[in-house]
């Protein structure tokens, strides 16, 4: 029964995050920055700070508890972060949406949960649970693959040309924001003592799970919100001056599915185990992956490809769902 309750938590938590974008396509009066900036300020620092402080007031005590060394794990891990969101969004400037998300999520997925594997978990690699977790990893990236060679069939015909300096530096900036979307899973693995200190304070389950994110959230939103900020500063000449309580309210929608995804992750991986964030962060980037891929057909973006862009997205999907099911049983075995 846990291992079904963890398996749901994981579905739903890859399904908000997969559609916490959404809103922004109906934002054309804002630009990338002003939408961005005015999300980050809900995801990274008004929720994860609201919710802690409601929920459980002296949670907070417990970062005074913790090593100075385990704090400038979390503080790195967030910067970090935040470099990966700028350096993403680069990417898909240079590059486009389908060689950067493909970059993007297939290193992120396979470095955030075998990097977790091989640190803490040694011992586990050549077990059938370590085993059928990398082996579901592989199947993750064999689907992403899947799903970029489709994109490039669906816009073929499309003129979308870049310099080669410029592909190139988007591939590195696609590649950086593999590597620290990575560290995001890599930190909450790395300071999983800290969620055993705050269940020995009596602090709640939901809450102990969720401990690192606060801290690891405002060090996100610093860098972050510089960067926009000097986008905003930089294109002020062109940005519009644009005001609607609909506009705020869609990125507030924005922050809280963004930031109560990860909430249902963290807590789904304490329910599988140590091995939660090796097994559930996978779940969780696959689940996301399928989302998008929903939306994407839901709004049209396959109605004019040929037929066999098509065929290898649906090829992809299904592989996905086997990922899943791979995955969903290494789950099950660390339950054994």
């Amino acid at each position: 029964m846990g291992f079904l309750y963890a398996m749901l938590i994981f579905i739903c938590a890859g399904t908000m995050n997969g559609s916490f974008a959404l809103p922004s396509k109906h934002l054309q009066n804002w630009s990338f920055q002003r939408v961005w900036l005015n999300y980050s300020v809900w995801a990274f620092l008004i929720f994860p700070c609201l919710l802690l402080t409601l929920l459980a007031p002296s949670a907070w005590e417990v970062y005074f508890q913790a090593p100075p060394t385990l704090l400038m794990i979390i503080l790195a891990g967030g910067f970090l972060f935040a470099i990966g969101q700028i350096c993403f969004s680069r990417a898909l400037q240079s590059i486009g949406l389908s060689l950067g998300f493909v970059i993007n999520i297939s290193i992120g997925t396979a470095l955030g949960s075998l990097i977790p594997l091989i640190l803490l978990h040694s011992g586990e690699v050549v077990t059938l649970q370590g085993i059928t977790t990398i082996a579901g990893v592989a199947i993750i990236i064999i689907g992403v693959l899947f799903s970029y060679i489709a994109g490039l069939k669906r816009d073929a015909g499309k003129t979308n040309q870049v310099s080669q300096k410029g592909y190139f530096l988007g591939v590195f900036f696609a590649v950086l924001a593999g590597l620290f979307s990575a560290g995001q899973n890599i930190t909450f693995s790395l300071t999983g003592v800290l969620q055993k200190q705050a269940l020995h304070d009596g602090i709640s389950q939901l809450v102990s799970a969720n401990i690192i994110w606060p801290v690891f959230l405002i060090a996100t939103f610093i860098p972050y919100s510089c960067y926009m900020l000097y986008l905003r500063l930089k294109n002020s000449a062109t940005e519009k001056n644009y005001k609607s309580v609909n506009y705020y309210l869609a990125t507030l929608i924005m922050g809280a599915f963004w930031y109560f995804s990860l909430i249902l992750y963290s807590a789904a991986s304490l329910k599988i185990g140590n091995l939660g964030p090796v097994i559930g962060w996978p779940l969780f980037m696959v689940c996301i992956i399928m989302t998008a891929n929903m939306w994407g057909w839901r709004h049209g973006e396959w109605t004019h490809a040929p037929a066999s862009a098509k065929k290898l997205a649906k090829l992809s999907i299904f592989t996905l769902v086997f990922a899943i099911l791979v995955l969903s049983y290494a789950a099950f075995l660390s339950l054994q």
